[in-house]
Protein backbone atom coordinates (compact mmCIF):
# COMPACT_ATOMS: atom_id res chain seq x y z
CA UNK A 1 0.00 0.00 0.00
CA UNK A 2 1.38 3.41 -0.96
CA UNK A 3 2.28 6.10 1.55
CA UNK A 4 -0.24 8.44 -0.08
CA UNK A 5 -3.05 5.92 0.39
CA UNK A 6 -2.13 5.28 4.03
CA UNK A 7 -1.96 9.03 4.69
CA UNK A 8 -5.39 9.43 3.05
CA UNK A 9 -6.92 6.78 5.32
CA UNK A 10 -5.38 8.31 8.44
CA UNK A 11 -6.54 11.76 7.30
CA UNK A 12 -10.13 10.59 6.80
CA UNK A 13 -10.06 8.83 10.17
CA UNK A 14 -8.70 11.97 11.86
CA UNK A 15 -11.39 14.22 10.35
CA UNK A 16 -13.90 11.67 11.66
CA UNK A 17 -12.39 11.93 15.14
CA UNK A 18 -12.54 15.73 15.03
CA UNK A 19 -16.18 15.75 13.94
CA UNK A 20 -17.13 12.97 16.38
CA UNK A 21 -15.75 15.12 19.20
CA UNK A 22 -17.92 18.00 18.00
CA UNK A 23 -21.00 15.78 17.92
CA UNK A 24 -20.64 15.00 21.64
CA UNK A 25 -23.19 16.86 23.75
CA UNK A 26 -21.78 19.52 26.02
CA UNK A 27 -22.36 17.40 29.13
CA UNK A 28 -20.21 14.55 27.81
CA UNK A 29 -17.52 16.91 26.53
CA UNK A 30 -17.44 18.65 29.92
CA UNK A 31 -17.13 15.32 31.72
CA UNK A 32 -14.13 14.38 29.58
CA UNK A 33 -12.51 17.77 30.13
CA UNK A 34 -13.35 17.56 33.81
CA UNK A 35 -11.46 14.29 34.11
CA UNK A 36 -8.35 15.80 32.50
CA UNK A 37 -8.67 18.93 34.65
CA UNK A 38 -8.89 16.70 37.73
CA UNK A 39 -5.69 14.87 36.78
CA UNK A 40 -3.77 18.11 36.20
CA UNK A 41 -5.22 19.72 39.35
CA UNK A 42 -4.00 16.73 41.35
CA UNK A 43 -0.52 16.97 39.82
CA UNK A 44 -0.33 20.74 40.28
CA UNK A 45 -1.49 20.45 43.91
CA UNK A 46 1.24 17.88 44.59
CA UNK A 47 3.97 20.19 43.27
CA UNK A 48 2.55 23.28 44.94
CA UNK A 49 1.06 25.11 41.96
CA UNK A 50 -2.37 26.67 42.39
CA UNK A 51 -4.52 27.06 39.29
CA UNK A 52 -8.29 27.51 39.32
CA UNK A 53 -10.30 24.75 37.67
CA UNK A 54 -11.92 27.28 35.32
CA UNK A 55 -8.56 28.55 34.06
CA UNK A 56 -7.21 25.01 33.78
CA UNK A 57 -10.31 23.82 31.93
CA UNK A 58 -10.10 26.68 29.45
CA UNK A 59 -6.39 26.05 28.91
CA UNK A 60 -6.84 22.29 28.42
CA UNK A 61 -9.71 22.78 25.97
CA UNK A 62 -7.66 25.32 24.00
CA UNK A 63 -4.65 22.99 23.86
CA UNK A 64 -6.90 20.13 22.73
CA UNK A 65 -8.26 22.26 19.88
CA UNK A 66 -4.76 23.34 18.89
CA UNK A 67 -3.35 19.80 18.89
CA UNK A 68 -6.35 18.38 17.00
CA UNK A 69 -5.80 20.81 14.16
CA UNK A 70 -2.00 20.73 14.34
CA UNK A 71 -2.23 17.01 13.57
CA UNK A 72 -4.75 17.74 10.81
CA UNK A 73 -2.34 20.27 9.27
CA UNK A 74 0.50 17.74 9.38
CA UNK A 75 -1.63 15.11 7.67
CA UNK A 76 -2.92 17.49 5.02
CA UNK A 77 0.58 18.73 4.20
CA UNK A 78 1.84 15.17 3.95
CA UNK A 79 -1.03 14.15 1.70
CA UNK A 80 -1.28 17.13 -0.64
CA UNK A 81 1.70 18.77 -2.30
CA UNK A 82 -0.20 22.02 -2.87
CA UNK A 83 -0.22 23.81 0.48
CA UNK A 84 -2.92 26.21 -0.67
CA UNK A 85 -5.26 23.28 -1.31
CA UNK A 86 -4.29 21.68 2.02
CA UNK A 87 -4.98 24.97 3.82
CA UNK A 88 -8.37 25.44 2.14
CA UNK A 89 -9.39 21.86 2.91
CA UNK A 90 -8.28 22.25 6.53
CA UNK A 91 -10.19 25.50 6.81
CA UNK A 92 -13.32 23.77 5.50
CA UNK A 93 -12.89 21.03 8.12
CA UNK A 94 -12.54 23.53 10.96
CA UNK A 95 -15.52 25.60 9.80
CA UNK A 96 -17.68 22.48 9.53
CA UNK A 97 -16.41 21.45 12.97
CA UNK A 98 -17.70 24.66 14.53
CA UNK A 99 -20.94 24.64 12.50
CA UNK A 100 -21.69 21.10 13.73
CA UNK A 101 -21.58 22.41 17.29
CA UNK A 102 -24.42 24.86 16.61
CA UNK A 103 -26.78 21.87 16.40
CA UNK A 104 -25.42 19.89 19.38
CA UNK A 105 -26.99 20.44 22.84
CA UNK A 106 -24.68 22.29 25.19
CA UNK A 107 -22.22 23.24 22.43
CA UNK A 108 -21.79 26.46 20.46
CA UNK A 109 -19.97 28.03 17.51
CA UNK A 110 -17.05 29.92 19.04
CA UNK A 111 -14.80 32.35 17.21
CA UNK A 112 -12.06 31.73 19.80
CA UNK A 113 -12.04 28.04 18.83
CA UNK A 114 -11.87 28.96 15.14
CA UNK A 115 -8.77 31.05 15.80
CA UNK A 116 -7.10 28.33 17.87
CA UNK A 117 -8.00 25.68 15.27
CA UNK A 118 -6.62 27.89 12.48
CA UNK A 119 -3.39 28.45 14.36
CA UNK A 120 -2.98 24.70 14.92
CA UNK A 121 -3.73 23.98 11.24
CA UNK A 122 -1.22 26.59 10.05
CA UNK A 123 1.43 25.31 12.46
CA UNK A 124 1.04 21.76 11.14
CA UNK A 125 1.24 22.92 7.53
CA UNK A 126 4.25 25.11 8.30
CA UNK A 127 6.15 22.30 10.06
CA UNK A 128 5.88 20.02 7.03
CA UNK A 129 6.62 22.88 4.62
CA UNK A 130 9.80 23.83 6.50
CA UNK A 131 10.87 20.20 6.85
CA UNK A 132 10.34 19.66 3.11
CA UNK A 133 12.21 22.86 2.27
CA UNK A 134 15.16 21.84 4.45
CA UNK A 135 15.22 18.35 2.92
CA UNK A 136 15.26 19.82 -0.59
CA UNK A 137 18.09 22.18 0.31
CA UNK A 138 20.10 19.33 1.79
CA UNK A 139 19.56 17.24 -1.36
CA UNK A 140 20.59 20.17 -3.56
CA UNK A 141 23.74 20.76 -1.52
CA UNK A 142 24.53 17.07 -1.67
CA UNK A 143 24.10 17.03 -5.45
CA UNK A 144 26.25 20.16 -5.84
CA UNK A 145 28.95 18.56 -3.70
CA UNK A 146 28.88 15.39 -5.82
CA UNK A 147 29.13 17.36 -9.10
CA UNK A 148 32.22 19.44 -8.17
CA UNK A 149 35.43 18.23 -9.88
Amino acid sequence: MSQKRITTYILILWVGVIWANSLMPGSISSTQSGFVVGVFSFIFDRIGITVSDDVLSSLIRSIAHYVEFLFLGLLLALRFSKLTFAYLLGTAVLLIDEIIQIFVPGRAFEVKDLLIDSFGLLTGLLIIFLFTLKSRRNRTKSLEHDVKP
